[in-house]
């Protein structure tokens, strides 16, 4: 024990910090429609109703949540502690690799770079699936690196670890694929493989994608229900970039996520680039590292900025590489500068880093903050409750707009119609004649209403309140997406 805490120090302190400083800021409810689809997903598999949303391969995510669901009971709370599990295996992971790659200090640098950056912290501290990925990708790419070095061991394991990734997020093993190709056939060229070692890493790589691909096409009724289920996903997807303007656009999410991952850090890095401009030196293309950044990086920033680019999360396939190379940047003008006070320097990369926390902690809700989660939890949390102390659910329906609809419909499972925010149209449908109060969850869900309607507002903490219409029972309801007929 003593000699493994001798060497591996560093990777119990970061684990134990990462836990310790994520618990403190969970979340309490399901972030928005997909945190939803994956706590319905635990309880049933059904991708017609959107039990995950399509594609549908996220296997791993729902079974682990469902896994410690046996002991929390709370489908949030088990999504979350999945991801902060996750990121304490991320942060270790981009320890070791920026060791493996450059040296220890980058190592350091990189790990707290991580554990610190704003946009990584919001999302190991809500139910989606993004932090999951973030640390299967390094651990990937570890397995690639050694790989690489004729390991067979670690080619073996990078192709299942390939392979079960699709079962976190779907573009995960395309996007590394070629990463992961050029490692093996490298190695191969050079004869530390044989024809047999690459064949059985493929196979490798087969019953990692059939470890979850088996058991969605089951759960999903067979290939051809499958493909059903996602075609109109599918077509969609391809289809959110097909023009300059959505371009551009997501070019401006990329400059936003990268500022919001490196937080204060893009200060010191952006004039470190613009003072030593003539003087950083490139990584030789014949280097490894230099071929693995790039086969790293470009698939999924070319998918990104052309195809489908719409959260932040999106972008964690390549994020570690930005957390590597400003790690890099920053121990490289720190070589640079002996001449100047060393520990004067450390403190100053430090407490941009301690100033990323703090952006985390204190920053603005209209920001990837704990402040955002903490509005969308008491946002959600006192119209439930006050929802349930007031109105019985069984002459009630409640209705919503936008990504509060699927939380309805999760949440107020008791009351009549509960996913009726999810189907609304222009068209007029009639509610149950049992129901004789409609509630309506947020303010942009029937905001223009007749003047006709009667509107009664139950009031909230905060000076906040809450819309609801109550009628006879004798009387006929009609809804649409827009607007509310009584007679």
């Amino acid at each position: 024990m003593a000699r493994f805490l001798q060497h591996r120090w560093p990777l119990v302190v970061l684990f134990l910090l990462a836990i310790a400083t994520r618990l403190p800021f969970q979340s309490q409810i399901l972030y928005e429609h997909d945190s939803v689809n994956f706590a319905w997903a635990m309880e049933e598999f059904d991708l017609e109703r959107h039990q995950p949303h399509a594609p549908g391969t996220f296997i791993i995510l729902i079974l682990s949540a469902r896994v410690l669901n046996l002991w929390l009971h709370d489908a949030n709370q088990s999504l979350v502690m999945v991801n902060i599990m996750a990121m304490a295996i991320a942060t270790c992971a981009i320890y070791v690799l920026g060791n493996l790659w450059f040296n220890r200090s980058v190592a350091w640098i990189a790990a707290f770079l991580m554990l610190s950056s704003p946009l990584i912290w919001f999302y190991s501290e809500v139910g989606l699936s993004y932090t999951l990925e973030l640390a299967w990708v390094i651990l990937i790419v570890i397995a690639c690196h050694h790989s690489r070095n004729g390991n067979r061991r670690a080619l073996l394991l990078s192709a299942l670890l390939l392979g079960l990734s699709g079962g976190i997020r779907p573009n995960t093993p395309i996007f590394l694929f070629p990463l992961w190709s050029m490692a093996a056939g490298l190695a191969w060229r050079e004869k530390r493989y044989r024809a047999t070692d690459i064949i059985l890493a493929l196979v490798a790589g087969a019953i990692g994608v059939s470890l979850w691909g088996i058991p969605l096409l089951i759960l999903s009724g067979g290939f051809d229900a499958y493909v059903s289920a996602i075609q109109i996903w599918l077509d969609g997807h391809l289809k959110d970039s097909d023009s300059l303007q959505e371009i551009i656009s997501n070019i401006r999410l990329w400059l936003y996520t990268l500022v919001m991952t490196l937080g204060f850090v893009t200060i010191p890095l952006l004039w470190f680039a613009y003072s030593n401009r003539s003087r950083i030196p490139p990584l030789p293309i014949r280097d490894w590292r230099t071929q693995a950044i790039l086969l790293w990086s470009f698939p999924s920033i070319l998918y990104l900025t052309f195809v489908h680019f719409q959260r932040q999360g999106h972008s964690y396939t390549v994020m570690p590489v930005v957390i590597l190379l400003a790690a890099l940047a920053l121990d490289w003008y720190l070589q640079q500068n002996r001449s100047r006070s060393p520990q004067a320097l450390k403190i100053w990369i430090v407490s941009f880093i301690l100033c990323n926390s703090l952006l985390f902690i204190w920053g603005p809700p209209q920001w990837r903050t704990w402040a955002k989660i903490q509005d969308y939890d008491q946002f959600v949390e006192v119209r439930r409750d006050a929802i349930y102390q007031t109105f019985p659910p069984t002459s009630t329906t409640v209705l919503s707009s936008g990504h509060y609809a699927r939380l309805v419909s999760y949440y107020f499972r008791d009351y009549f119609s509960a996913d009726l925010g999810m189907m609304l149209t222009d068209d007029l449908a009639f509610l149950d004649p049992r129901v004789n109060t409609l509630v309506l969850f947020d303010s942009r869900i029937l905001a223009n209403l007749s003047p006709d309607i009667e509107v009664q507002e139950l009031p909230l903490p905060q000076g906040d309140s809450l819309r609801y219409i109550q009628w006879q029972p004798f009387q006929e309801v009609q809804v649409s997406n827009q607007s509310l007929i009584i007679k």
